[in-house]
């Protein structure tokens, strides 16, 4: 959900890691879904559609 909704900056400071970490593994969830990229992963977890991202966890708890 993250992948999709946050760029790799957003999400390495929310889990503590840092940008390379959260993008080698953007890269393995890819390569093992195969996807090339994070619209592509989108599609694959039934994310792509913008009511879907409105409701969204992350979208809900993010600070105004």
């Amino acid at each position: 959900m993250l992948a999709v909704t946050l760029p790799s900056r957003s999400i390495a400071d929310r889990l503590g890691l840092s940008v390379n970490t959260v993008n080698n593994n953007l890269a393995r969830v890819f390569t093992k879904l195969g996807v090339r990229n994070r619209k592509e992963l989108a599609v694959v977890l039934g994310h792509d559609q913008p009511a879907v991202l409105s409701r969204s966890p992350v979208a809900l708890h993010r600070p105004q």
